[in-house]
């Protein structure tokens, strides 16, 4: 993932999520960075989203189409972006959406992917938003999410 060659402090966390009734895994993570890198990999992101929509990947089994989406989401942390990924082609991929939320609360950077449900990855997201707001900055109730 992009985060990987970010420097500075970062976690990750696989996670089983019963939210929709399965128990499916699901990724956080969080990266620390200056406020204005952290707005700015988001802008760049939404960018690259905006501008390069449809990409085509090369596979072993045959080429699959990537369609890429970004959203803001208003309420969510500082700024917050919905990324939608939909693959086609071959003989795995369908079309079926994931969805991955990157939120920014301040220098921290969450980022949530959930492969089945838009909704669950919003919603696991702004918990990890409000944790990382009362424990890390150490405010307590809710901070835009």
């Amino acid at each position: 993932m992009e985060m990987g060659n970010i420097e500075g402090a970062g976690a990750l966390q696989y996670m089983l999520s019963g939210a929709t009734g399965n128990k499916e895994a699901v990724t956080a993570q969080l990266g620390s960075m200056s406020a204005a890198r952290a707005s700015r990999y988001l802008e760049l992101r939404r960018r690259l989203n905006r501008d390069c929509p449809e990409v085509a990947v090369d596979t072993e089994a045959a080429p699959v189409q990537e369609h890429h989406e970004a959203h803001r989401l208003a309420g969510l942390g500082d700024e917050a972006l919905l990324e939608v990924l939909r693959r086609t082609g071959g003989d795995e991929y369908d079309g079926t959406p994931s969805y991955r939320v990157d939120v920014r609360v301040g220098g921290v950077l969450v980022v949530v992917e959930f492969f089945r449900d838009r909704d669950t990855a919003i919603m696991l997201a702004a918990q990890t938003a409000r944790r990382v707001h009362s424990e890390i900055y150490g405010l307590k109730g809710p901070r835009n999410s």
